[in-house]
């Protein structure tokens, strides 16, 4: 991977691929989990909701998987670009 693309990924402008953050983590020799923060997320206290939604995407397709990543992208875009 290009060092760019690297510091694009650190910085939230650019999102990995599956098979990029699998790389990355497998360098790092870390969990992907580890990687993105979600073992932190699970050691705190997560609301029941929060819980029910991972649980429906645990259970969606890919192009299901994409459409609820559309809708929460709009829901949870600034006031200014909604």
């Amino acid at each position: 991977m290009a060092p760019e693309v690297y510091g694009r990924i650190e910085r939230g402008e650019f999102m990995p691929s599956v098979v990029t953050l699998v790389n990355v983590a497998t360098v790092l020799r870390v969990t992907p989990d580890q990687l993105l923060g979600w073992l932190e997320l699970q050691a705190r206290d997560r609301s029941p909701e929060y819980d029910r939604i991972l649980s429906l995407l645990d259970r969606a397709d890919a192009s299901s998987l994409k459409r609820a990543e559309a809708v929460l992208q709009a829901l949870l875009a600034p006031e200014s670009k909604k």
